[in-house]
């Protein structure tokens, strides 16, 4: 299997300088690898988000989730460290940079869902991205620099997913049914996952528990259409 490399990043003078790579399997070992990625909040024309299963990923990544339980998240990945052009390794990661893994992730994990169970790619447009901000999560088995990025949906789909798994025999693929969400509700189950059958995982999390996701808000507010927003709570 040929190995996939993530930056190493250093934060300096607000900065993300590239300090070397490492395989992909050891970003998130203990003590973890500060590493880039960036995330898609894909929003539907009435308001509500997307999010992807990712109950089997998780499980086969050997997480236990019990039985009825199901752990959801927006779409995303890491950026590569071929990803990066050369000049900002010493002059940090710019916009364009995240933006550009944005657009390859949301390519590869979104698909229209055809009535007789097939799929198709979804092709995104490039101006239907919307940045909500840089985001940072740490603990004791993730650092990531994160660009959020919101994505107004044209139409209401059907969609579905697809997400790949890395194993010591190569890349798994796997189909994941997607579920919408307000606002509201995220932010419900986010602070209250435990105690229901729906876990909102760190995706979107990271996103939530800054500023209680008034960034996320405000821009989704924004760009809703008037006539759109009547009778839709985003968050209380």
């Amino acid at each position: 299997m040929q190995s996939e490399y993530l930056p190493i990043l250093e934060e300096h003078d607000g900065k993300l300088l590239v300090r070397g790579k490492t395989e992909r399997r050891q970003a998130h070992t203990f003590p973890p690898v500060a590493h880039a990625t960036a995330v898609i909040v894909a929003m539907l024309p009435d308001g509500r988000i997307i999010l992807a299963d990712k109950t089997e990923k998780q499980r086969k990544k050997g997480r236990i989730i019990p039985s009825g339980r199901h752990v959801y998240d927006i779409l995303g990945g890491h950026m590569t460290y071929e990803g990066i052009p050369k000049a900002e390794y010493t002059e940090g990661l710019s916009a364009d940079t995240f933006f550009k893994c944005a657009f390859r992730e949301m390519s590869e994990e979104l698909l229209r869902l055809e009535a007789d169970g097939s799929t198709q790619p979804f092709i995104p447009d490039r101006n239907r991205f919307l940045p909500i901000g840089l985001y940072t999560l740490k603990n004791d088995h993730n650092r990531e620099y994160s660009w959020a990025f919101l994505y107004l949906l044209p139409d209401f789909g059907p969609y579905t997913s697809e997400d790949t798994l890395i194993t010591s025999s190569g890349e798994e693929t796997i189909r994941q049914p997607v579920r919408t969400f307000t606002l509201e509700e995220l932010t419900f189950y986010y602070r209250n996952g435990h105690q229901n059958d729906v876990i909102i995982s760190d995706g979107i999390g990271r996103i939530l528990s800054k500023n209680h996701g008034k960034e996320l808000y405000d821009l989704m507010k924004e760009n809703l259409k008037q006539d759109m927003t009547k009778g839709v709570t985003i968050m209380k």
